[in-house]
C-alpha cells in the first residue's frame, strides 16, 4: 500500500481536490515533454476544456506555469527555483 493510499485511510480531514489537480497538471510536463497544452490536459487527466484553461491560468498567474506563446505551457521560474 503506498503511502497516500494509508494516509486517507488515517486522515479523517478531506483532502483539497483542485489542489489536486493542479498537481496532476504539473505533473504532466517532464523533461520528454517541457511544454503542455490544455488539449494534453484534457486528452490525458479527462478535465473539459474551460477547466484545463482555468487551471493552466491560475497556475500561471501562482508562478507555476509560464506561457511561451498563446496555449503553450511549460514549468514557471517559481517551481524551476525549488
Amino acid at each position: 500500500m503506498t503511502y497516500s493510499a494509508l494516509r486517507r485511510q488515517i486522515v479523517s480531514t478531506p483532502l483539497n481536490g483542485s489542489l489536486l489537480k493542479g498537481f496532476s497538471i504539473l505533473n504532466l510536463i517532464t523533461r520528454d515533454r517541457p511544454k503542455i497544452t490544455a488539449a494534453t490536459v484534457v486528452s490525458e487527466l479527462g478535465m473539459n476544456g474551460a477547466t484545463a484553461h482555468r487551471f493552466m491560468a491560475t497556475l500561471e498567474e501562482a508562478g507555476a506555469l509560464v506561457s511561451y506563446q498563446r496555449g503553450l505551457y511549460g514549468l514557471g521560474q517559481r517551481l524551476v527555483e525549488m
